[in-house]
C-alpha cells in the first residue's frame, strides 16, 4: 500500500525533540524565534532572495539549484533566526559528530503553487556524510501547509506525518534521508530552508 495514501497523523511539537528525531528521523521545536520577530524578516529575507535568484540560470529545474551560501544572508537575518545555533543542534541531533550550517534556500510559495512532491533531500545535497534540513517559516503559514514526513509513530507502519501548528518561528528539521513533500499551498507564505 502506498504510504502516501494512509490517513495523515497531526501532531505537535515533542518536549523531548532529540529522543524524537532519534526515533524518527524529524522533529522540531515551537517558538525558536517569536512569531513577530520571524515576520519581520520575510521582506528582506525576499529582497536577498530575488538578488541571489537573478544569478540562476533558470533554466536549471529548481530541485538542482544549489542553495546559497549562509554568508551571503545580511547579519541581521542570521542574528534575528538564531541561525549560528543551527550548527550546534544538527551536532547534538547527529550524537555528536561535528556539524556546521552552510546553506540556505528561500521558499516562497503563492496560494495554489503546487507543492513540493515527494523525496528526500539526500540526492540534492553535494556531502557524503549525515546531514540535517532545517527550516524556519518567517510567515504564518497555511494551516495545511509544512513538512509533511513518512514515519512510524504509532506502530502501525509508515505513514504521513505532519506538525499541523507551524507558527511564523518555528523550527522543524529531519535528516536528509527522510522521505517528505509539503501540501499544495492555501495562502502565500515564506520560509527559509
Amino acid at each position: 500500500m502506498d504510504a502516501r495514501a494512509r490517513e495523515m497523523v497531526d501532531i505537535g511539537y515533542p518536549d523531548d525533540y532529540v529522543e524524537f528525531f532519534r526515533q524518527h528521523r524529524f522533529s522540531g521545536i515551537k517558538g525558536w524565534v517569536a512569531p513577530t520577530e520571524a515576520q519581520s524578516i520575510a521582506q528582506p529575507l525576499r529582497d536577498v532572495s530575488v538578488r541571489m535568484a537573478s544569478t540562476v540560470d533558470p533554466a536549471i529545474p529548481f530541485f538542482a539549484q544549489l542553495p546559497w551560501p549562509i554568508t551571503s544572508l545580511p547579519a541581521d537575518i542570521v542574528a534575528a533566526l538564531r541561525l549560528r545555533e543551527l550548527a550546534p543542534l544538527a551536532e547534538v541531533l547527529l550524537g555528536g559528530s561535528p556539524a556546521r550550517v552552510v546553506s540556505w534556500q528561500v521558499f516562497a510559495r503563492r496560494a495554489g503553487d503546487r507543492a513540493t512532491p515527494i523525496h528526500a533531500d539526500g540526492p540534492f545535497v553535494p556531502i557524503d556524510v549525515p546531514g540535517i534540513a532545517f527550516w524556519i517559516p518567517v510567515t504564518q503559514t497555511p494551516e495545511r501547509t509544512g513538512l509533511v514526513a513518512l514515519a512510524d509513530v504509532d506502530g502501525t507502519g509508515p505513514r504521513p506525518v505532519r506538525q499541523g501548528d507551524q507558527d511564523a518561528g518555528d523550527l522543524t528539521w529531519h535528516d536528509l534521508s527522510v522521505l517528505h513533500w509539503a501540501e499544495d499551498p492555501t495562502d502565500d507564505f515564506v520560509a527559509l530552508g
